[in-house]
C-alpha cells in the first residue's frame, strides 16, 4: 500500500514531520525488544518480503530467512545483490515455512 500522499497530508495538517513505526523502521523494533526481552543476535526475522521483513531484521542485527512461497523470490534477491542492496538479502532462504517443519520433523 503506498502511502505518501496521506503521510504528506498529516505532515500539512500537523505541521509535524511523521514517524514510521512500522517494518522496516526502528520503533517497532524497540517495541519488540523490550516486550519480549529479545537479544538480536540470537533471534532470526523470517519473513517473505525482502524490503520490510529481511530488511528489518538486518538493520537490527537479527539473523534473517526468507520464505519464498511469498511475496519475493530467489530471483529478486539476486538482483538486490548485483545492485549492491545487501540490507535486502537475507542470511538464508527456504521454499517454505513447511519445509523447514519437515527438517526438523526427521532429526
Amino acid at each position: 500500500m503506498f502511502q505518501g500522499p496521506l503521510v504528506a497530508a498529516v505532515r500539512c495538517a500537523s505541521g509535524r514531520e511523521p514517524v514510521t513505526a512500522g517494518k522496516p523502521n526502528t520503533p517497532s523494533f524497540d517495541y519488540i525488544r523490550r516486550q519480549w526481552n529479545i537479544t538480536p543476535e540470537r533471534t532470526m526475522m523470517i519473513g517473505d518480503r525482502l524490503d520490510t521483513d529481511i530488511k528489518f531484521g538486518r538493520s537490527h542485527e537479527m539473523k534473517t530467512l526468507l520464505v519464498l512461497s511469498g511475496r519475493h523470490k530467489l530471483e529478486d534477491v539476486m538482483r538486490n545483490r548485483a545492485k549492491g542492496h545487501f540490507e535486502m538479502v537475507p542470511d538464508y532462504y527456504s521454499p517454505s515455512l513447511e519445509a523447514l517443519l519437515d527438517v526438523n520433523d526427521q532429526a
